[in-house]
């Protein structure tokens, strides 16, 4: 189905796509610059707003780490948060498949 065109939403598209590439740029020129274009583009979604504080304790743990520690411990300590994440996902995973096989809401499971 053709539509006409629409100028607001190109110039947001547009300059979107501009402070994407800026954030892009100052990335690969400051070694210290903090934000990331991903970020930008995933923080108004949805989910953002489910998993913002998730994403903010795993930065501010990686931060203290590797100020503290230096890469070497971050290196070392990163099994550790991928077994957290798999352990979530497996759980997570189990309590889904229980569900189907009794036949029962999850959070019945909990309880």
């Amino acid at each position: 189905m053709p539509t006409q065109f629409d100028l607001i939403s190109t110039t947001f598209v547009i300059f979107g796509v501009y402070v994407t590439m800026l954030l892009t740029f100052l990335r690969w020129r400051f070694f210290w610059w903090p934000l990331f274009p991903i970020g930008y583009a995933v923080s108004g979604s949805y989910t953002m707003n489910i998993f913002w504080l998730s994403f903010l304790l795993g930065w501010v743990f990686k931060r203290i780490l590797v100020k503290q520690g230096g890469l070497k411990t971050y290196r070392q300590i990163t099994p550790l948060f991928f077994g957290l994440i798999l352990g979530e996902f497996i759980m997570g995973s189990l309590r889904s498949v229980l569900s189907i096989v009794f036949q029962r809401p999850m959070y019945d499971f909990i309880n």
